[in-house]
């Protein structure tokens, strides 16, 4: 008998086992690593710039998926397009955000997720002071989770997004969303302390805002756990590679302080 009770007692915890259901995944309120948004304003007449944007890989290659990089052309007759140039990577939301983050003293310039260095009259620093403004920023921890999902119909060039917020905890204040499309791997002439490089590789092309230029309101307070959503298309054109294009969008106070509090991307 107590055979009997052993072995069915072990048959039915192997039947548990086999039985047991999935653990489900993180839930949203899980915010993740914190990540940082760096906004470089380059041109293609832009001797310096290249010397910005070969600094911005390497602190890439440094920071991995923490470092979220754009590059805006727009700065002036920085941007106009050279004589034997395919694109024009020029936009008027690129103009915009320009006004809304400040004009910068000079080139190489870049603003570390939208956060005013101490001591500092602009957003806009230089490329010296880039690399210790991402440290002291990707130190700080994340308190607004975005989970970020996208659809692209290549039939129809359509693409659909897709954006849940989710703060970790109770916040006060008001904050938007911003969501931008980048594309990457864009060749081109670039002016160069060298001359014209006919085939210069532009990396992360900041392309269109699928948001209002100073970002779409989430609302004025958000108590933790709470999911505020945001759905929106865009027609690819066809002179983007779809395969190069990516989806950043981040949560970001607005106002005099414009600090992001996260940034998230998705690859088409």
């Amino acid at each position: 008998m107590r055979l009997y009770l052993l072995i069915v007692l072990v048959f039915s915890l192997a039947a548990c086992e086999e039985n047991a259901p999935d653990i489900p995944p993180l839930g949203p309120q899980e915010v993740g690593e914190r990540r940082i948004l760096i906004e470089e304003f380059t041109g293609v007449r832009c001797p310096n710039c290249p010397d910005g944007s070969a600094e911005i890989e390497n602190l890439v290659a440094l920071y991995g998926d923490a470092l979220v990089p754009i590059s805006i052309h727009s700065s002036g007759n920085f941007a106009i397009p050279l004589p034997d140039s395919k694109y024009d990577f020029r936009t008027e939301t690129g103009d915009q955000l320009l006004d809304f983050l400040g004009q910068p003293r000079g080139y190489p310039a870049a603003v570390v997720n939208r956060t005013l260095p101490e001591g500092e009259p602009s957003l806009q620093q230089g490329q010296a002071a880039w690399a210790g403004l991402i440290e002291r920023a990707v130190a700080e921890e994340p308190i607004v989770a975005i989970n970020l999902s996208i659809d692209f119909d290549e039939a129809v060039r359509e693409l659909s997004v897709t954006a849940r917020v989710v703060p970790s905890q109770t916040i006060d204040e008001s904050l938007r969303l911003s969501v931008m499309l980048v594309e990457d791997h864009v060749v081109d002439p670039q002016i160069t302390q060298d001359g014209i490089i006919d085939e210069y590789d532009h990396r992360h092309v900041f392309r269109a805002m699928l948001t209002n230029t100073e970002g779409n309101p989430l609302g004025d307070s958000f108590s933790a756990g709470k999911t505020v959503p945001f759905d929106e298309s865009f027609s690819l054109p066809d002179a983007w590679v779809a395969a190069n294009c990516e989806v950043v969008a981040f949560v970001h106070k607005v106002g005099e302080n414009k600090d992001i509090l996260q940034v998230t991307t998705a690859h088409l």
